[in-house]
């Protein structure tokens, strides 16, 4: 069973999800709770699995083990307990405090501090020193599939150039550079070019279940009306699915 990454959602239609834990006990008496899944839970949110064990083993105080995918944890303890810290971890290293996004990454700024920066608005905020020297090793090693690495790629649109970032198979647009570069539709005899380029862009990049998050920037920015959104999307459109037009029903 799939839930939310943010334990305060309750939309359906949410797409950051993570499987559900699920554990076993072992020993006489549960004397060791063993996570079954915590590399599938660790892939959906883009984090070393041992680096979630070692959050779980401090909260606990108890000592873990993880080899050959196997994670273990001294001590007879509930999955609902366990999945709630994973909650935990996910609030207090993962998801942005601005905008509450989890397409987050760590990077290191001065000397031995770890920030998380958000892919969708940019913010920094700074990881506590708990975890900090694991993550700082990560870092340095430059070795971890779970730590994804920004680039920068151009993508041309309506013969303008826009700046994009990536992160290794997925693509995400940063909010405030996308702002910004909208600028040039606000001309009147622009904006009528607006939607044409946005499903340009989501169909070029395969990426159009992510209609929803860019529509609702550009009625934030007072770019298009939600009458504009409703037509334009229902006539022409080539990137709706069910579950999108339900959503913008809703704008």
């Amino acid at each position: 069973m799939k839930i939310p990454v943010n334990r305060n959602i309750s939309d359906p239609f949410y797409r950051y999800k993570m499987p559900a834990l699920e554990i076993k006990k072992e020993g006489k008496s549960g004397q060791k709770t063993i996570l079954l899944n915590l590399n599938e839970i660790s892939r959906d949110l883009k984090r070393n699995p041992n680096l979630i064990l070692k959050f779980l083993s401090i909260e606990l105080g108890s000592q873990t083990k993880a080899e050959k995918n196997s994670y273990k944890i001294n001590g007879n303890f509930s999955s609902d307990l366990l999945q709630q810290l994973i909650y935990d971890f996910i609030d207090k290293y993962i998801i942005c405090l601005r905008c509450n996004n989890p397409e987050t990454f760590y990077i290191e700024e001065r000397r031995d501090e770890v920030f998380r920066e958000c892919y969708a608005c940019g913010y920094k905020s700074k990881i506590d020193n708990k975890l900090k020297n694991i993550i700082l090793k990560e870092l340095e090693s430059n070795t971890s599939d779970y730590y994804s690495k920004k680039e920068e790629i151009e993508y041309v649109i309506e013969e303008e150039t826009i700046t994009y970032s990536i992160t290794n198979d997925n693509m995400f647009i940063r909010t405030n550079n996308f702002i910004n570069e909208l600028s040039l539709f606000r001309d009147d005899k622009q904006i009528e070019f607006v939607l044409p380029s946005l499903e340009h862009f989501l169909v070029e990049k395969e990426i159009e279940n992510e209609v929803c998050f860019y529509l609702d920037i550009l009625i934030k920015e007072s770019l298009v009306k939600k009458s504009d959104i409703f037509k334009y999307f229902q006539g022409k459109s080539k990137v709706i699915d069910k579950q999108s037009s339900k959503k913008i029903r809703k704008f």
